[in-house]
């Protein structure tokens, strides 16, 4: 009996005890999505005050998508809790599945209460353009760098060579000029929709004025009120010329040639030294070739003549009748101008 016993004992030494496997955990193994979320309602005094906030929550999803329970993990104030509460109870997710499996589910979520600022559409409108041009008064030198704006606030700068273009709206507008050391200018345009308006030349006049500049106002010299004009169809078409222009100068009324081959022309009875002859702005000492040759002056060089008998400006000098001639290609002077006088 004792062998027998021990014998077991032994036996049993090298006897281990089953336990059973570990069950495995459960995998989620697909997550809610959300597919309906309406707006919550945004308190009315946050949103006049333009305040905002985050509400956070945790959300109970049962397997079939729909909220069963929201809990306000973190608040932000009571009004905006309770609106997201309110909204969230609406959201409807997709179900979670676990194992493959549809499952009740817990999840976080906040809700950020943003304001959503839309940009207002403004009405089609179609500009219109203003196009113009700032030059100095005095010497008409162009303004570069002048600032011209308008009532509406639109503004436009003027390039190197005193021109600007300003697009604006269509309408009466009235335009402002300015440029450091000149003085401020107004000027009022009818702007048109669609189109492109030239506003009339801006004057700026210089208020911080130099050592060695002067501005002295004045007007624009005007004409003599009496002029004759000879075109150069006239000049070379007239009998007895021999496309001299001087020749056809003498069939003017009141002029005469000096006698004894002198070769100059007398007006209205003056001395011929008294008569001013110019050329692009420059006297002629002498019109003609000795011994009373033809003029100095070819006729095909010529545009037209001007012949002015009196009244003549300041600028022409100390003589008693006025011509200018003007050259073809660009304008000139050679004219005669005189009074009548009693010899």
């Amino acid at each position: 009996m004792l062998i027998a016993l021990v014998f077991m004992l032994a036996i049993g030494e090298n006897v281990r005890e089953t336990h059973p496997e570990p069950q495995q955990a459960p995998q989620l193994t697909k997550l809610p999505a959300l597919l309906e979320a309406p707006p919550a309602d945004y308190p009315p005094d946050r949103l006049e005050k333009g305040e905002t906030a985050d509400v956070g929550c945790l959300i109970d999803i049962d397997e079939n998508g729909h909220v069963t329970k929201v809990e306000v993990q973190k608040p932000a104030a009571p009004d905006f809790d309770a609106a997201a509460v309110a909204a969230i109870q609406r959201f409807r997710f997709s179900p979670a599945e676990v194992d493959g499996k549809p499952a009740p589910v817990r999840i976080p979520y906040v809700y950020h209460f943003v304001i959503q600022r839309k940009p207002v559409e403004k009405p089609p409108t179609q500009d219109a353009t203003i196009t113009g041009e700032v030059v100095e008064a005095g010497n008409r030198h162009p303004v570069a760098g002048a600032e011209v704006t308008d009532d509406t606030g639109a503004q436009a700068a003027t390039d190197g060579e005193g021109h600007y273009k300003l697009l604006t709206a269509a309408g009466e507008r009235k335009l402002t000029v300015a440029a450091p050391g000149f003085d401020q200018r107004e000027v009022a345009v009818t702007a048109v929709a669609g189109q492109s308006v030239e506003a009339r030349r801006v004057w700026l006049h210089r208020t911080a004025v130099g050592e060695l500049q002067a501005t002295v106002p004045g007007e624009k010299p005007q004409d003599a009120p009496t002029r004759r004009s000879l075109s150069h169809e006239e000049l070379v078409n007239v009998p007895g010329s021999l496309n001299d222009p001087i020749r056809a100068v003498q069939n003017l009324p009141g002029l005469a040639r000096a006698p004894f081959l002198g070769g100059q022309l007398l007006v209205r009875g003056s001395p011929p030294q008294d008569t001013g002859t110019y050329l692009d702005g420059h006297r002629i000492p002498q019109l003609f070739h000795f011994l009373g040759g033809p003029s100095v002056i070819n006729e095909q060089l010529l545009d037209r003549i001007d012949f002015y008998p009196g009244g003549y400006g300041a600028v022409y000098g100390r003589n008693l009748t006025h011509r200018r001639r003007h050259p073809q290609g660009r304008r000139a002077r050679a004219a005669r101008r005189g009074r009548p006088r009693h010899v």
